[in-house]
């Protein structure tokens, strides 16, 4: 055998030597991502005593996870309390709605207690009356308590730019208000109507959690007012100006006698394939109209 055919098999064998390699990386990077996608989004749940803390901040949105993540806390026996970190601005009214509804499930079987930080308005207070007790510092937002729908007109704007918007609908109340068409008299008290609606629900909510509000904080809590934490414990509206050192004490007054403060992260990991394939096949718009409570 000539000596360039010997040196070509060599080669052969050193550039497939190579690709076997490469192979055996690209399996071990495909079978690293889809560990990844199976356990990054496993919340570990202790498996002693403890005092579970979970922070809700930004906007507030539903979220299917975050809600599953909540009822596991609410079923693990290891689990004796529950501390809720506030610090938002507020966010949907389903997605208030549904936290409420989470930890009042919570409740049910370990006390919970809510300490707000800058700001725990609209939605985020209506996340915090889900909860047994209430701690805010004197200078925490809170209350804004209502519901809004926010949306625009852009016919005029379309009118200077000679463009003419041509919606056809089935009725005059189908995709009200809509930025194609200017609002009529009608619509305009068909969607206050659903606004004065989803507000009475969550006024309700306030006043059956909230004992003891006089007749005049009621009326101050219903035209949507925000107030200082220091007001809010004169109204009711929150049970004690404090910290985090105020809640373990309301805790150990409940008999949760744990020094031990796990936190719990709810918010799922993104870095996932299913998270980069959703990403890549659905695009990151929202068309949808929220009955917002910020």
């Amino acid at each position: 055998m000539k000596r360039d055919d010997i040196l070509d098999i060599i080669d052969r064998k050193l550039l497939l030597n190579k690709l076997t390699t490469w192979r055996l990386i690209a399996v071990f990077c495909l079978l690293f991502l889809i560990i990844n996608l199976l356990f990054s989004n496993v919340i570990k749940l202790p498996s002693e005593p403890v005092i579970a803390q979970i922070n809700i901040k930004g906007f507030i949105d539903d979220d299917d996870f975050r809600s599953k993540k909540l009822l596991e806390i609410a079923d693990n026996k290891n689990i004796h309390a529950l501390i809720v970190r506030i610090d938002s601005q507020g966010g949907s009214f389903v997605g208030g709605e549904r936290l409420f509804n989470n930890l009042r499930k919570i409740s049910e079987n370990k006390p919970t207690v809510a300490i707000l930080g800058n700001i725990a308005a609209s939605a985020a207070y209506l996340t915090a009356i889900g909860t047994d007790y209430i701690i805010a510092s004197q200078g925490t937002i809170t209350g804004s308590v209502g519901v809004l729908l926010q949306t625009a007109e852009l016919t005029d704007l379309a009118s200077k730019l000679g463009i003419k918007p041509l919606l056809i609908k089935s009725n005059k109340y189908k995709a009200a208000p809509h930025f194609a068409e200017k609002i009529t008299i009608e619509q305009k008290q068909y969607l206050q109507n659903i606004i004065n609606e989803s507000n009475e629900i969550f006024y309700g909510l306030v006043v059956n959690r909230r004992a003891n509000l006089t007749e005049e904080t009621k009326k101050e809590v219903k035209l949507g007012k925000i107030f200082l934490g220091k007001t809010a414990a004169k109204m009711n509206l929150i049970d004690e100006l404090g910290d985090l050192e105020s809640a373990k004490s309301w805790l150990k007054s409940k008999n949760i006698n744990i020094n031990k403060i796990v936190e719990i992260n709810l918010e799922e990991n993104d870095n996932t394939i299913k998270s980069l394939l959703k990403g890549f096949f659905v695009p990151n718009i929202n068309h949808s109209l929220k009955l917002l409570a910020i």
